[in-house]
This record gives structure tokens, C-alpha cells and sequence, in this order.
């Protein structure tokens, strides 16, 4: 490339003519190869016009610029330095070049600049993980599915009051306020660079209450639970079998507890009581004494053969005395006013408060 001289000059047999005047002539090169652009290479979907350069290329008088896929955006600008309008709803990936171009034509074109148009996370499925509790319950672990392009999650329970919930992968743990009661919602979120995508809809937890604790009173050989319904009775050895009434009759002496389940499923367990008196009575007195019958519905008979007078007291469950009389012979109880149930009849002789029997009496009725 330059600038070059060009002269003529006539020639015959005779010799040459005079040299024309000098014409000059401008030779011109291709642009140089163009270098690759350089710019912000992520983006977030939707961005703001951003711009891209390149270095000066000799010889170019023009730059001629391609984006691919072109539906990414719109160039602006024809110099080293352009401006791109992007299109608002393209994601993916983008390769920008350049090169030079001149009258002789174009120059190399410049290795591709990758730009990366990123997404924000999409839509959190519903977490999974327990969703009936009881109150004061242990820490709970809670999942979501993975959500696309999300690099972390955002995890939230509501109302705050329920507890705090840790964890920003695709787990979480729930550690529970030991007081709450009541329906909490546990949501999640994807999270990237870009954003925020939109939340889960809200897993519901139900945190039940709990029974009241029960409490054992004794009557004689029965143990009754202060609950009227859901009682398990156990000893150390563990579950009684079919123990499963408000009242239980000891068969030996020794420590027993009662757990009290409600509709919820949910649990709370007596103190130990410790069982003592079981099976202590007056021999003599046993064999002296018969009641039938038994189980009973409207009255029933005491048949006593003794000869010291006895002191009676019928009593409910709860130890309660119904009535009390003396007897020294046959004696019938009028039941009449009495309901099914489990009913016990306590008996000694005057003067000899030691000598005790008591009979379980069964009442029924249609």
C-alpha cells in the first residue's frame, strides 16, 4: 500500500519523445484483522443498553458488527465502540464480532465475544416434609425440588411466632417455639444473581396441642387416670396389654404410668405411681362373706356368716362413698338409683379397722 508515480513517454525508430508529466496513484490496503471485543459478558434478562469496544483497526474506516442470534438485540453504531438495545424478553447465550471494512473491502473478522443473558429462577413447587405435629415438637426437616437456574433458596414460615427455619439449599430445618399451637406456612424462593423467582405456594403444618397431662389417683387395687378417654396404661416392663379404660385394676403392687392420646394423636404421660396394698385382706373374712350376683343390675345380696357386726361402705371408682350401713346376715343393696360402672364394696369388722376385704362389684345395665 502507498502512493505510486506513473509517467509516459512516446518512442519511434527515431528515438524518444518527452516524458509526460507525472500522474500519482494512491494504493490502498484491506483493514487489519479486527481484535475481539471487550464488555460485560452476563447479563440478567431484560437489561439496560449496554456498550461493547474494540481496539482502533488499521486501515478501517467503518466497523461493521454482528450479534448472534441476531433476535438477541439491536446494534447501534458503525465506529470501534457500538451500543446494543437488548431484547427484553431473550435469554441465553449471545456471540458478539467485529471487523474493519474500507473501500477495498472488509477486514478479518474478530474472535467472538460470548455474552450470557441470564434468567431469573422460575416458580418453587410446594415443599414437601411432616404436616401434623404435636405441640413442643423436634426440629423438622423440610425439601424442595431443585428450580431452574436458581444457585440458592430463600426459605420463610409464617407467622414468625411458630418458629425459626434455617437453611438456604434445597432442605430446610424448622426448630418449633415450644408454646405454638396452630396452622404455620412454610414457602420457598429460588434466588440467583438476577433476582428472585416466584415463591412456592405455602406448605401447611398443623401443630396440635397436646392432652393435659393425667394425673393416677388410687381405690383400693384400681388406678384411675384423670382422663376419660385415650388412656394406655404401662409398667416398666412396658405396654399392658388391653389396659386401655380410665381405670385400671393393679394385679401387684409395683410402679405404673398412664399416656393420654387425643383425637390429634398426640401424647402426654403421667408420673410414676407407685402401687402398694394390692391383695391384703382378712382370710377369715373372705371365706365368711359372698356377693352375687355379679356382675349386678338392680340389687344385689351380701351374704355374711360371721358373727361380729360389719361395717360397709359401696363406693364409686374415685373412692367415693354412695353408701354406707352395718350388716350381720344376708343384706341386699338396692341398685335403682346406681349407673353401670365399676362400683367397689368395702367391708371390716367393728372395732377392728385391719380387718378389711374389698370386693369389685360390676354394675350393668340395658
Amino acid at each position: 500500500a502507498g502512493t505510486a508515480t506513473i509517467q509516459v513517454m512516446g518512442s519511434n525508430a527515431c528515438g524518444n519523445g518527452t516524458i509526460s508529466t507525472a500522474a500519482s496513484t494512491i494504493v490502498s490496503a484491506a483493514p487489519n484483522a479486527a481484535s475481539a471485543p471487550t464488555g460485560t459478558t452476563s447479563l440478567c434478562v431484560n437489561p439496560s443498553n449496554t456498550s461493547y469496544t474494540t481496539t482502533s483497526i488499521t486501515n478501517a474506516t467503518s466497523y461493521t458488527w454482528t450479534l448472534s442470534p441476531s433476535s438477541a438485540g439491536v446494534i447501534t453504531g458503525s465506529t470501534n465502540t457500538i451500543s446494543i438495545d437488548w431484547n427484553n424478553t431473550f435469554t441465553g447465550n449471545v456471540t458478539l464480532t467485529v471487523q474493519g471494512s474500507n473501500t477495498c473491502g472488509n477486514g478479518t473478522t474478530s474472535p467472538g465475544l460470548a455474552i450470557t443473558i441470564n434468567q431469573t429462577p422460575g416458580t418453587a413447587t410446594m415443599p414437601t416434609g411432616p404436616t401434623n405435629l404435636c405441640k413442643n415438637p423436634s426440629n423438622t426437616s423440610y425439601s424442595v425440588s431443585s428450580v431452574a437456574t436458581a444457585s440458592s433458596y430463600f426459605w420463610t414460615i409464617n407467622p414468625t411466632s411458630a418458629g425459626s427455619i434455617s437453611g438456604t439449599g434445597l432442605s430446610a430445618t424448622v426448630n418449633w417455639d415450644g408454646t405454638f399451637i396452630g396452622t404455620a406456612m412454610i414457602s420457598v424462593t429460588g434466588v440467583n444473581s438476577c433476582g428472585t423467582g416466584t415463591a412456592s405456594s405455602a406448605l401447611n403444618v398443623i401443630v396440635n396441642d397436646n392432652p393435659p397431662v393425667p394425673t393416677i389417683t388410687k381405690s383400693m387395687d384400681t388406678l384411675f387416670s384423670s382422663s376419660s378417654t385415650g388412656n394406655q396404661w404401662y409398667n416398666p416392663s412396658g405396654i399392658i396389654s388391653g389396659a386401655t379404660g380410665q381405670y385400671f385394676v393393679a394385679p401387684a403392687n409395683g410402679i405404673y404410668y398412664v399416656i393420654t392420646t387425643n383425637a390429634s394423636g398426640c401424647s402426654s404421660q403421667s408420673a410414676n405411681f407407685t402401687m402398694t396394698g394390692v391383695g391384703i385382706s382378712t382370710p377369715s373374712l373372705d371365706n365368711m362373706i359372698s356377693i352375687f350376683p355379679n356382675p349386678a343390675k338392680d340389687k344385689v345380696m351380701i351374704d355374711y356368716s360371721g358373727k361380729e357386726e360389719l361395717s360397709l361402705s359401696f363406693r364409686n371408682v374415685l373412692g367415693q362413698e354412695i353408701q354406707t350401713m352395718t350388716i350381720d346376715t344376708k343384706t341386699e343393696i338396692d341398685l335403682n338409683q346406681v349407673s353401670s360402672g365399676i362400683y367397689f364394696i368395702v367391708l371390716h369388722e367393728k372395732g377392728n379397722p385391719n380387718s378389711t376385704l374389698t370386693r369389685k362389684l360390676v354394675i350393668y345395665k340395658d
